[in-house]
Parts: C-alpha cells; structure tokens; sequence
C-alpha cells in the first residue's frame, strides 16, 4: 500500500458516524419523518375525503396547508442550533442560571406541547364550523341533512373561506409540533448526549441570593435590588450578577438619566402595562451600579465561603 492510499484510508469516514446518517437515522425513525407526513396529509385528505370540505375551497386550502406546513418545517430546520442552545446549554456541571433553566423549559417542553394542543384545538373547532355552517345552509335551503350524499352535495355547491385558519392551524401545529420534538431528539444525538446521561446527571439551578448594595440607604419598598447566582460545584465559584430590579415590582429598571449630585433616576416598566411606570432614585450610573453590584456579590459569596469552612474544620475537629 502506498502513502497516498494510506492517508486516504485514514481520512475515511467511519460508516454510520457522519452528521448525515444520524439524521437520516432519525428523520426515519422519529418526529422529523412524522412531521413530513403530517405536512403531506391535506393531499391525502383531499384525495380520501378524509375530512369534510368545501369543494370550491379544497384545492386552494390543501396546496397552501401543505405549503405553510413545510415552510414551518424549513424554517424549524434553520433555527435547529438556537433551539439546540436552548435546550441544551453549555455547562460541564449541568448547573444553570434561571434564565437558561426557563428558556430550556419553553423549548424543550411548552412549545411542543402549546403546538401539539393547538391542532387538536384546530381539528375540534373545524369539525364545529363545518357542522355549523352545513346546518346553515341546509336551514336557509330548506334542504335536510339525511346521510352523507345529503352533506357531499351541498359541500359541492358552496364556498366557504372563514373555517380555511382552523383547517390550516390543525396540520401546520401538528407538523411542527412532530418536528420540533424530532429536533430535539436529534440535537441531543448530535451532542452525544444520552438519555442515562441525561436522568443521573439532570440540569439543576444554581444557588441564587438577592442583595442590595450597602450604599442605597433608601428604604423604600421599590429600593432597587440585585441578586446573583452561582454554580456551588465550580471551585471557586464566580458569582453572576443580574440587576438592578425594582423591589416593588420586581423588573429590571432602565437608566433615565441623573438627577443632580451622586442622585440617578431609574425608570420601573411594567411589560403588561406600559403606563404603569414610576421613577426610582438610586445613587449608581449604569456603569458604577453594575461595577458595585459584582463587588458586593464577590463579597457576600467569600464571606459565606468563609464561614462555611469555618464550619466544616470545627466539625471535623469534633
């Protein structure tokens, strides 16, 4: 053998180890290839008459379904890697901050679930307008609806458009829904993360401590507050800081700008209610507030990690 074949045996890709075979493991076996079918029934419905629908609407409805349906499974299919960062942060200890706790949740879990629940929503109330609008039509004909010849005619003879949201939502959630756990499935594959791995070693919060900053001598209930949190298996720990909030309301403030000497106003914006805002005096900038809240976390943590060595050498020395 000579060199040139040995460097191309060694640069050989092992069968079954490629990015392309994991996926195409998984688009067969899973959610991916589920919701590809999914997206493809309207054809079939249409074909089958599988559900009632207006003839006059059917192949506009099943072509644009089908349509939305994959466009939704393309774009999930772009944003795979920040759905991916989401449900699988980064973390040698599998500890982390609330945010990214939450963040993993809603995409992990809610968002499947919320789309799962909203097609059977969809089917329920399309079946509903469907019944409601052939009684309708039927009353006002004064025509009887006696089996499903009866119902195929006047299907046949009249346009209906207000019932074509609930007829779409129906399979592009359920095609969605299907994907994004396939997705999921596969992101976790991809990071070679097992599901032993996942149930011995479960993400878990960091420890968290609100403090406030030992010059706001201000004692209002709004007095703004910071807190900070740490993953307690990282030696040492590093404390993050997020803040200021405001203590009545508990949103992040927004700098407003200075008041006179040493004197800051920070503005406190309810999301849900954009004109329920009050102003909050604290004696920090942007720059020295967020430079004093890390000071004082680093604080606060070393004088605890302190005490708890403190601890642990009286207890062994009992």
């Amino acid at each position: 053998m000579n060199a040139s074949q040995k460097r191309t045996r060694d640069l050989k890709v092992p069968e079954g180890r490629t990015a392309v075979s994991k996926f195409a493991r998984f688009f067969r076996g899973y959610g991916i290839a589920l919701g590809v079918i999914v997206a493809a029934i309207p054809f079939a419905t249409k074909a089958g008459r599988l559900l009632p629908i207006y003839s006059a609407t059917k192949d506009i409805l099943t072509f644009s379904t089908s349509l939305l349906s994959f466009l939704g499974i393309a774009v999930l299919f772009g944003v795979r890697r920040s759905i991916g960062q989401a449900v699988f942060p980064h973390s040698e200890t599998r500890c982390i901050s609330k945010s990214e706790y939450r963040k993993r949740t809603i995409y992990g879990t809610a968002w499947p679930i919320v789309l799962g629940v909203l097609a059977v929503i969809a089917l329920g109330a399309y079946l509903m307008f469907v019944s409601i609008s052939l009684l309708d039509i039927a009353r006002e004909q004064g025509v009887s609806i006696k089996g499903r010849e009866d119902m195929e005619s006047l299907l046949f003879v009249t346009p209906l458009v207000r019932i074509a949201i609930a007829y779409v939502t129906m399979f592009f959630a359920a095609a969605t829904a299907f994907v994004w756990l396939g997705l999921v499935e596969y992101l976790q594959s991809d990071l070679n993360i097992s599901d032993a791995d996942l149930i011995k070693r479960p993400y878990t919060l960091m420890t968290r401590q609100d403090f406030k900053l030992i010059h706001d001598l201000s004692e209002s209930e709004a007095s703004p507050y910071f807190y900070f949190e740490y993953d307690p298996r990282i030696v040492p720990p590093i404390p993050l800081v997020s803040g200021p909030f405001c203590g009545q309301h508990h949103q992040l403030l927004r700098y407003d700008g200075k008041e006179g000497v040493g004197r800051h106003r920070w503005r406190c914006v309810r999301s849900e209610k954009e004109n329920d805002q009050h102003l909050v005096t604290f004696p920090y900038d942007t720059v020295d507030a967020s430079y004093a809240a890390r000071e004082e976390a680093n604080r606060i943590l070393q004088a605890q990690l302190n005490t708890s060595r403190v601890k642990d050498a009286a207890d062994e020395s009992v």
